[in-house]
This record gives C-alpha cells, structure tokens and sequence, in this order.
C-alpha cells in the first residue's frame, strides 16, 4: 500500500536502515527534526556514537519525499511502514524506530 499522503506521523521521527550496507556501517538513520529539516546519521560497526552525515530539507508531495541539500538530492516513497529510498546508488529500506 502507498500511502496518499505522508502524514504527521512522520515529522519528529527516527527511521533506521540495517540490511545491505558497506561492511563497516552498522546502520543509517533519517531524524526527521521539524516540518521540513531531516538529518542523515550513521554508525560504524566498531564505533560508540553516531556521525551526522548531513542536513537537508525535505519536501513532501504525496507519498513522495523530496530530500535537499543544494547540490546533493534524493526522492524517497513512503510505502507502508517503511520509507525506501535510493542513495548514490543504493536501495535503502528504513523502518520507523521512533515517534
């Protein structure tokens, strides 16, 4: 199911990405902050803390996600309870960690 519309359930979330990454990564995380400001954060497999990768707006267009930073972009599909996104050429799947 795609939903018509990504609704506020996700402003204020964390979603998580564990399967098919680099060897090294333990995981990727979208922190979506506010109404148009997400965060993309990562930890590496031998690491304690988490490293922000960057800070970008988003938009939304139905179940879209337009994610920018200026000369970096990506578009994501909320699809059920997972939003899938393809970035530098990888298929990521995140799951909904926190509200």
């Amino acid at each position: 199911m795609i939903y018509n519309s990504i609704t506020s359930d996700i402003y204020s979330s964390t979603w998580r990405c564990e399967a098919g990454l680099e060897e090294d990564i333990e995981y990727y995380e979208l922190r979506f902050t506010n109404q148009n400001i997400v965060e993309g954060w990562l930890k590496e497999n031998d690491s304690t803390t988490t490293i922000k990768m960057f800070k970008a707006d988003f938009v939304v267009d139905k179940s879209l996600l337009e994610v920018s930073n200026g000369d970096e972009s990506f578009t994501a599909a909320r699809i059920e309870n997972q939003i899938v996104a393809v970035i530098d050429d990888n298929i990521m799947i995140f799951s909904k960690i926190t509200s």
